[in-house]
């Protein structure tokens, strides 16, 4: 009996990822990959907003730490509520975002290929949310 016991664990373990394997597989599939870069325009939107509005806090409460930690808290679950939204008007999970590229990166870029104005949206709000993220951290750091 004691030998069964880690087959049946490792029978277990095994069943386990590979049904989550094959959901996460399912649930990618669903997106398309002209939605996924909607989607992706989307979210770096969000995140100019959400580091615009953590700049201004940290200009804000830069006198008061404790202060600024609890406003960011409180705006960091009011961003992520708005992302679990956005990406629920898709009918995604946040990790099938998270891993759509990498799982179809051929077919996104072929399609950015045939569609260079959505790639050069892409490419301008990567450079402003990378420009904002900077621009927060230095002003943080201060």
């Amino acid at each position: 009996m004691k030998g069964l016991r880690p087959r049946m664990v490792a029978v277990l373990f095994v069943f386990i990822i590979g049904s989550f394997l094959l959901i996460h597989t399912k649930a990618c599939a669903e997106i398309s990959v002209e939605s996924y870069c909607q989607l992706c325009i989307e979210v770096m939107q969000q995140e100019i907003a959400h580091f615009q509005e953590l700049i201004l806090l940290v200009n804000q409460y830069k006198s008061d730490p404790a202060l600024l930690r609890e406003e960011e808290n409180n705006k960091q679950n009011e961003f992520q509520e708005a992302r679990d939204s956005l990406f629920d008007s898709f009918g995604v999970k946040g990790s099938e975002y998270a891993f759509f590229m990498g799982k179809h990166e051929r077919e996104v870029n072929a399609y950015l290929e045939k569609h260079s104005p959505v790639r050069q949206e892409i490419d301008r709000l990567s450079g402003e949310v990378n420009s904002l993220l900077e621009e927060y951290e230095n002003q943080k750091g201060r």
